[in-house]
Protein backbone atom coordinates (compact mmCIF):
# COMPACT_ATOMS: atom_id res chain seq x y z
CA UNK A 1 0.00 0.00 0.00
CA UNK A 2 0.84 3.53 -0.23
CA UNK A 3 1.07 6.41 2.26
CA UNK A 4 -1.31 8.61 3.23
CA UNK A 5 -1.44 11.99 0.67
CA UNK A 6 0.14 14.47 2.04
CA UNK A 7 -1.59 18.08 2.84
CA UNK A 8 0.65 20.72 1.39
CA UNK A 9 2.84 22.47 3.66
CA UNK A 10 5.71 24.67 3.67
CA UNK A 11 7.63 21.86 2.43
CA UNK A 12 5.64 20.20 -0.37
CA UNK A 13 3.87 23.14 -1.74
CA UNK A 14 3.89 23.11 -5.82
CA UNK A 15 4.79 26.88 -5.80
CA UNK A 16 7.91 26.32 -3.62
CA UNK A 17 8.96 23.31 -5.18
CA UNK A 18 9.11 25.55 -8.57
CA UNK A 19 11.12 27.86 -6.45
CA UNK A 20 13.17 25.48 -5.32
CA UNK A 21 13.91 23.97 -8.74
CA UNK A 22 12.13 21.14 -8.70
CA UNK A 23 9.11 20.81 -11.20
CA UNK A 24 5.23 20.60 -10.30
CA UNK A 25 4.91 18.51 -13.04
CA UNK A 26 7.15 15.98 -11.51
CA UNK A 27 5.29 16.55 -8.76
CA UNK A 28 2.09 15.48 -9.78
CA UNK A 29 3.57 12.60 -11.80
CA UNK A 30 4.34 10.84 -8.63
CA UNK A 31 0.92 11.89 -7.24
CA UNK A 32 -0.12 9.87 -10.18
CA UNK A 33 1.56 7.38 -9.59
CA UNK A 34 0.95 6.38 -6.19
CA UNK A 35 -3.04 6.87 -7.07
CA UNK A 36 -2.23 4.43 -10.02
CA UNK A 37 -0.43 2.24 -7.54
CA UNK A 38 -3.46 2.64 -4.97
CA UNK A 39 -6.61 1.84 -7.00
CA UNK A 40 -4.82 -1.24 -8.49
CA UNK A 41 -4.38 -2.33 -4.99
CA UNK A 42 -7.90 -1.57 -4.27
CA UNK A 43 -9.09 -3.17 -7.69
CA UNK A 44 -7.28 -6.85 -6.63
CA UNK A 45 -8.59 -6.58 -3.17
CA UNK A 46 -12.22 -6.45 -4.81
CA UNK A 47 -11.35 -9.30 -7.50
CA UNK A 48 -9.97 -11.44 -4.17
CA UNK A 49 -13.11 -10.59 -2.94
CA UNK A 50 -15.66 -11.78 -5.56
CA UNK A 51 -13.14 -14.94 -6.06
CA UNK A 52 -13.95 -15.83 -2.39
CA UNK A 53 -17.61 -14.90 -2.16
CA UNK A 54 -17.78 -17.27 -5.88
CA UNK A 55 -16.07 -19.91 -4.26
CA UNK A 56 -18.19 -19.66 -1.24
CA UNK A 57 -21.09 -19.49 -3.52
CA UNK A 58 -20.26 -23.02 -5.64
CA UNK A 59 -19.60 -24.55 -2.50
CA UNK A 60 -22.72 -24.08 -1.35
CA UNK A 61 -24.73 -24.98 -3.92
CA UNK A 62 -22.94 -28.17 -4.09
CA UNK A 63 -24.06 -28.95 -0.50
CA UNK A 64 -27.00 -27.84 -0.78
CA UNK A 65 -27.80 -30.36 -4.39
CA UNK A 66 -26.18 -32.97 -2.43
CA UNK A 67 -28.78 -32.36 0.44
CA UNK A 68 -31.64 -32.45 -2.41
CA UNK A 69 -30.73 -35.39 -4.08
CA UNK A 70 -30.52 -37.17 -0.77
CA UNK A 71 -33.52 -35.95 0.58
CA UNK A 72 -35.05 -36.72 -2.87
CA UNK A 73 -33.88 -40.26 -2.68
CA UNK A 74 -35.82 -40.88 0.56
CA UNK A 75 -38.64 -39.97 -0.01
CA UNK A 76 -38.79 -42.12 -3.66
CA UNK A 77 -38.22 -45.00 -0.95
CA UNK A 78 -40.61 -44.05 1.20
CA UNK A 79 -42.87 -43.79 -1.31
CA UNK A 80 -41.54 -47.39 -2.79
CA UNK A 81 -42.00 -48.84 0.07
CA UNK A 82 -45.40 -47.31 0.88
CA UNK A 83 -46.69 -48.50 -2.96
CA UNK A 84 -45.55 -51.96 -2.04
CA UNK A 85 -47.40 -52.13 1.36
CA UNK A 86 -50.34 -50.91 -0.14
CA UNK A 87 -50.15 -53.67 -2.78
CA UNK A 88 -49.06 -56.53 -0.25
CA UNK A 89 -52.05 -55.52 1.78
CA UNK A 90 -54.71 -55.35 -1.08
CA UNK A 91 -53.27 -58.79 -2.22
CA UNK A 92 -54.32 -60.03 1.33
CA UNK A 93 -57.88 -57.98 0.69
CA UNK A 94 -58.17 -59.88 -2.89
CA UNK A 95 -57.73 -63.34 -1.69
CA UNK A 96 -53.91 -63.44 -2.07
CA UNK A 97 -53.76 -62.69 -5.98
CA UNK A 98 -50.58 -60.83 -6.42
CA UNK A 99 -51.86 -59.34 -9.62
CA UNK A 100 -54.66 -58.13 -8.63
CA UNK A 101 -53.24 -56.58 -5.49
CA UNK A 102 -50.87 -54.88 -7.41
CA UNK A 103 -52.88 -53.46 -10.07
CA UNK A 104 -55.32 -52.07 -7.87
CA UNK A 105 -52.26 -50.27 -6.17
CA UNK A 106 -51.22 -49.24 -9.14
CA UNK A 107 -54.92 -47.99 -9.76
CA UNK A 108 -55.69 -46.17 -6.53
CA UNK A 109 -52.54 -44.85 -5.48
CA UNK A 110 -52.31 -42.51 -8.73
CA UNK A 111 -55.66 -41.94 -8.61
CA UNK A 112 -56.13 -41.05 -4.66
CA UNK A 113 -52.56 -38.71 -5.59
CA UNK A 114 -54.46 -37.04 -7.85
CA UNK A 115 -57.57 -36.33 -6.53
CA UNK A 116 -55.63 -34.92 -3.40
CA UNK A 117 -53.71 -32.55 -6.63
CA UNK A 118 -57.34 -31.76 -7.26
CA UNK A 119 -58.08 -30.72 -4.04
CA UNK A 120 -55.39 -28.85 -2.66
CA UNK A 121 -55.28 -26.67 -5.81
CA UNK A 122 -58.92 -25.95 -5.67
CA UNK A 123 -58.42 -24.87 -1.82
CA UNK A 124 -55.58 -22.61 -2.85
CA UNK A 125 -57.37 -21.04 -6.27
CA UNK A 126 -60.47 -20.02 -3.85
CA UNK A 127 -57.69 -18.53 -1.11
CA UNK A 128 -56.32 -16.57 -3.93
CA UNK A 129 -59.85 -15.44 -4.95
CA UNK A 130 -60.83 -14.32 -1.62
CA UNK A 131 -57.29 -12.38 -1.55
CA UNK A 132 -58.21 -10.90 -4.83
CA UNK A 133 -61.80 -9.88 -3.34
CA UNK A 134 -60.42 -8.46 -0.30
CA UNK A 135 -57.76 -6.53 -1.94
CA UNK A 136 -60.21 -4.75 -4.89
CA UNK A 137 -63.10 -4.34 -1.92
CA UNK A 138 -60.56 -2.93 0.34
CA UNK A 139 -59.31 0.08 -2.12
CA UNK A 140 -62.90 0.76 -3.20
CA UNK A 141 -63.48 1.48 0.33
CA UNK A 142 -61.59 4.97 0.07
CA UNK A 143 -63.18 6.37 -3.35
CA UNK A 144 -67.12 4.96 -2.59
CA UNK A 145 -67.16 2.49 -5.19
CA UNK A 146 -68.32 -1.25 -5.29
CA UNK A 147 -65.09 -3.48 -5.98
CA UNK A 148 -65.01 -4.19 -9.77
CA UNK A 149 -61.60 -6.16 -10.31
CA UNK A 150 -63.72 -7.00 -14.06
CA UNK A 151 -64.01 -3.64 -15.34
CA UNK A 152 -67.73 -4.35 -16.10
CA UNK A 153 -70.21 -1.71 -16.09
CA UNK A 154 -72.90 -3.59 -13.26
CA UNK A 155 -70.74 -3.79 -11.12
CA UNK A 156 -70.49 -7.38 -10.45
CA UNK A 157 -67.56 -9.58 -9.27
CA UNK A 158 -66.29 -12.06 -12.58
CA UNK A 159 -63.77 -13.53 -9.51
CA UNK A 160 -65.60 -15.29 -6.84
CA UNK A 161 -69.28 -15.11 -6.68
CA UNK A 162 -71.53 -11.59 -6.41
CA UNK A 163 -72.09 -10.12 -3.61
CA UNK A 164 -75.56 -8.74 -5.80
CA UNK A 165 -78.80 -11.03 -5.63
CA UNK A 166 -79.62 -12.21 -9.01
Amino acid sequence: MTEPREQPTKDNDPADAQAAGRDPLVEIADQLADLKSTVADLVEVRIDQARFWLRNAAFSLLVLTIVWVAAAALVVMAAVWIACGAALGLTDLLGGRIWAGYLAAGIVIPMSMACAAWIWNSLASNRRKRQLLAKYNQQSMGSGEVANPSGNANHEHTIGKSDHPS
